[in-house]
């Protein structure tokens, strides 16, 4: 894969050290652009283009760079539903700045931190790196998608992870399914002898995205 850089993020700090103690390191928080080069997995759909996340602060990418990933179709780390709920209630709202920034800091905190929904502070947590009125916004916004967590649900997207021993692991959202029709709508159809027939002409569609300290 190629990773040609973050269109939208906001410049920050984070701290890598998952301990009591602290190890600033300057990065753009925001959504990783790559290219994927062929044969693509199956499991991203056979995308040659991805938005992608990091879920590791230990490790770095180049804009530039050209890396080799391990595709993980089934994860399932602890993190797994709460990251789901969040990019499903959010997907829609990462072309922008501080919409990009704050899905990317809400992941960190989700992954590295302790589920709160803080991600200026405690296990993870992030600080401005420069102009602190891009940043801040983007922090705001993050707290509140965290803070709204619980009330949202993972509907149409799987989590496909890019494991690289030497170099930053990423997430990418590739979708699954269509919304689900509601219980009493297939009850309904199920009745008429339509239900098989609904579910039958279900058919998943894949799409998938990437961060450079």
């Amino acid at each position: 894969m190629h990773f040609s850089g973050i269109s939208h993020g906001v410049a920050a700090q984070v701290d890598k050290d998952a301990s009591s103690a602290t190890s600033w390191i300057n990065t753009t928080a925001g959504g990783q652009n790559w290219t994927v080069a062929s044969p693509s997995s199956s499991a991203l759909g056979g995308a040659t283009s991805l938005l992608a996340w990091c879920v590791e602060l230990t490790q770095t990418v180049a804009t530039g760079g050209n890396y080799t990933y391990n595709v993980v179709e089934s994860v399932t780390a602890s993190w797994v539903n709460a990251v789901l709920r969040l990019f499903t209630a959010h997907s829609g709202d990462v072309s922008t700045d501080k919409g990009s920034a704050a899905m990317q800091m809400a992941i960190w905190e989700l992954v590295n931190g302790e589920l709160g929904n803080d991600v200026t502070s405690g296990k993870f947590k992030a600080q401005a790196h420069g102009n602190s009125g891009t940043f801040n916004p983007a922090a705001s916004l993050a707290n509140k998608w965290l803070g709204e967590l619980k009330d949202e649900t993972a509907i149409g997207w799987k989590i496909v992870m890019l494991t690289n021993d030497k170099a930053q692991d990423l997430i990418t959202f590739v979708k699954v399914s269509e919304v689900p029709l509601p219980g009493a709508a297939l009850m309904f159809l199920s009745a008429l002898g339509l239900g098989g027939l609904a579910r039958r002409k279900q058919r998943p569609a894949a799409e998938g995205e990437a961060l450079a300290a």
